[in-house]
């Protein structure tokens, strides 16, 4: 069963003593839209502003939270890998444990790139209403990202 939040964009805010974490065992997908923060979990720390991507497998001493005095603003949804098999070609399926595994550290993509433009375009045109083609558009995001990812992992 789909959890609410799979495929599902959502609008989040935090204040700064708030933390967000994603959900466990899930690709979370953050996309900060005002303010600034930082994502921190062991070993990792990612400044994020208003334009940033950022993709992680949930850790769960990891989270998002808002810089001292200030509000972080951000666009998030969540998928599921298993969800997705029947999208993948052989090759890609071959690269998902690596991938997932790689993504528990995280992946900060810079406001200026061409993915993180991509995936803002594409958000905006995300319609609001929690349908099939919501969850589309969404999948077109995934898609833009795993595709950055797989090419990565196949270097």
């Amino acid at each position: 069963m789909f959890s609410h939040e799979h495929l599902a964009l959502q609008s989040v805010r935090l204040k700064p003593a708030e933390k967000w974490a994603g959900k466990a065992n899930e690709l979370s997908f953050v996309f900060p839209k005002a303010g600034g923060g930082q994502y921190v979990s062991p070993g990792v720390k990612h400044r994020l502003a208003p334009g940033d991507v950022l993709i992680f497998n949930s850790a769960p001493e990891g989270g998002l939270c808002a810089d001292a005095g200030g509000e972080l603003a951000f666009w998030c949804f969540s998928a599921r890998l298993e969800y997705l098999f029947p999208l993948f070609a052989s090759s890609e399926i071959g690269l998902l444990q690596n991938l997932a595994e790689d993504l528990k550290a995280a992946r900060r993509h810079d406001s200026a790139s061409p993915l993180a433009r991509e995936c803002h375009r594409l958000l905006a045109e995300t319609p609001p209403r929690f349908d099939l083609v919501h969850r589309g558009q969404l999948l077109r995001v995934v898609a833009a990202v795993l595709g950055v990812e797989f090419m990565r992992a196949a270097l």
